[in-house]
């Protein structure tokens, strides 16, 4: 009787890039699974399809050579299909960035000035009432 194991790496993408010799998120080709480039690339993702077709074109550990750093072979050697990002970091660093959107379209809309002036004004009252004044708010 023979059994079959396949062997997945896993792991952060500090990591797998580590492993694979690539210069990780913030170079040239940022991604171990395909050739876009950030020449290329789109805010949204809908519309990576535009820029090489998705599918059509995946990069291999002979393709990864190319981009490699110092030229050295992987650590652990896995074909990319086999590799997988452990799922915490990216959502950890997917919510932060959407948070930080919100925050700033928050901050440049209208209701965030009147929810901060409504604030300031609940503050002052607040502050008259320590110090002993009447609240003539009503």
């Amino acid at each position: 009787m023979s059994k079959t194991v396949r062997i997945f790496l896993g792991g952060d993408y500090e990591f797998l890039c580590e492993n694979f010799d690539q210069s990780g998120a913030a170079s040239l080709s940022f991604c171990l699974w395909c050739p876009v480039s950030k020449g290329n690339k789109r805010d949204d993702p809908m519309q990576m399809e535009e820029v090489w077709g998705v599918g059509d074109q995946i990069n291999t550990l002979e393709s990864l050579k190319l981009t490699a750093r110092r030229k050295k072979k992987p650590i652990v050697r896995v074909q990319l299909d086999r590799v997988v990002v452990l799922p915490l970091h990216i959502t950890l660093g997917l919510t932060a960035a959407y948070l930080n959107l919100l925050k700033d379209d928050v901050r440049s809309s209208r209701f965030f000035f009147l929810l901060l002036l409504s604030s300031l004004h609940l503050l002052v009252l607040d502050l008259a009432r320590e110090a002993g004044h009447p609240d003539n708010s009503r």
